[in-house]
């Protein structure tokens, strides 16, 4: 009996601690398996770009890209997003990361917020890591107010201009060229094609008529880390009727943080593509473009929303530069640019709710799209403004009179 009671107690143990033996072994798989899918995160640093073009159009309608800092299952991004075929810009010529988010089982979770709204304002995007190698963007919840990326959309990965060692190749005009940066070399040599300091100038000249147009490109390119970029384009225009110069125009556009650029792709590069770009303006250059015009020909040329971030940003709006802003706004509105107009005008009168000529403005971009109702409300309070601060009745158009009716 004794020794039935002993064996007994034998066999118990053993079950007790196998079944611990195994649970130990279950515990240590599991951390194992942890590690190893660790290891396994993919790393999607880099920049990845999404375009949706119109056949036969050389300006794309949307353009999406993601530059993408990974660390282990972190991220931080910052986007580049161009909706209706550049009349909108959602973009940071700095750079600012406005992507957050974490790595789980192949999908990212990020918090973003747009470069029109404040960086409180923000949305949830996911993102998921294809099996093909693409990324797909999926936004959950907007943010609020404007912001300009696609709701859904598939990338690609978007490769450097890559230098083999210290040379690179590229076409222009049927023409093949090799460059060294190191000792600046150019073959075959062209007056087209020169170094300046340590910037590699690509210079490019076209004609177009009705009007008569002489378009002058220089694309300023730099090496670094064993690639190629696009620093800035000096853009200049001439105008003639009749052998008169009557308009000239010169710009620099600054790339945004968005796609590479290739030398190669000068050669189909017109004017209409400098709307992905910014200019490099202060705000007396700005209102100069907007108002700039010709009795024979109209030489301004409006704002994009990019611009108008980056001016509010380097010259915030105060006492000082309202009048200026307000100044833009008008022009905008005479350049038939509502949208953008409207944009500056709800900053001014939010700040300064009592300025009367801003409200003037506002009825006329609100009309100029056809909002009857918020236009009439607008002259309305322009008119009562006039009114309350004794400003001369006799100067009110007769327009605000009509559609106040």
């Amino acid at each position: 009996m004794r020794f039935l009671i002993l064996l007994l107690m034998f066999l118990f143990s053993c079950k007790e601690n196998n079944a611990k033996a195994i649970n130990d072994d279950k515990t240590n798989l599991k951390d194992s398996t942890i590690k190893v899918s660790d290891t396994k995160i993919i790393d999607i640093s880099g920049k990845w770009k999404y375009v949706k073009k119109q056949q036969n159009s050389s300006v794309p309608e949307e353009m999406f890209t993601l530059n993408i800092v990974q660390n282990n299952n972190s991220i931080k991004a910052q986007y580049c997003a161009i909706a209706n075929s550049g009349g909108k810009i959602d973009c940071e010529n700095d750079l600012e990361y406005n992507i957050q988010g974490v790595i789980n089982n192949g999908k990212i979770i990020v918090d973003f917020y747009s470069f029109f709204s404040n960086q409180n304002d923000k949305g949830k995007a996911e993102i998921i890591i294809n099996d093909d190698g693409t990324l797909k963007w999926k936004i959950i919840k907007s943010p609020k107010g404007q912001f300009y990326s696609p709701d859904e959309c598939v990338l690609q990965k978007e490769n450097s201009i890559i230098k083999d060692k210290t040379n690179f190749t590229f076409s222009l005009k049927d023409n093949n060229y090799t460059v060294n940066f190191e000792t600046k070399s150019i073959v075959p040599k062209s007056d087209d094609v020169y170094f300046e300091n340590n910037s590699l100038i690509v210079k490019k000249t076209s004609e177009d008529d009705n009007p008569h147009n002489l378009l002058t490109y220089k694309y300023y390119f730099t090496s670094g880390s064993n690639t190629v970029q696009l620093n800035k384009i000096d853009f200049s225009k001439e105008t003639y009727v009749e052998q008169d110069d009557i308009c000239k125009l010169s710009y620099t556009y600054i790339p945004l943080n968005g796609p590479a650029f290739s030398p190669d792709e000068i050669n189909t590069f017109t004017e209409k593509d400098l709307v992905m770009y910014t200019r490099k303006l202060d705000l007396r250059q700005a209102l100069d473009i907007v108002s700039k015009v010709n009795k024979d020909y109209q030489c301004t040329s409006s704002l994009n929303d990019n611009e108008i971030t980056q001016l509010l940003k380097q010259y915030p709006l105060n006492k000082k530069t309202v009048n200026d802003y307000n100044n833009i706004a008008y022009y905008q509105e005479q350049n038939k640019n509502y949208n953008n107009s409207i944009f500056i005008l709800n900053r001014i009168l939010s700040q300064y709710p009592n300025r009367v000529v801003a409200w003037l403005n506002y009825a006329d971009s609100k009309w100029g799209l056809n909002n009857k109702q918020e236009s009439k409300e607008a002259y309305t309070k322009y008119y009562n403004l006039m009114s309350s601060q004794s400003k001369d009745m006799s100067k009110v158009p007769q327009r605000v009179k009509d559609r106040m009716k």
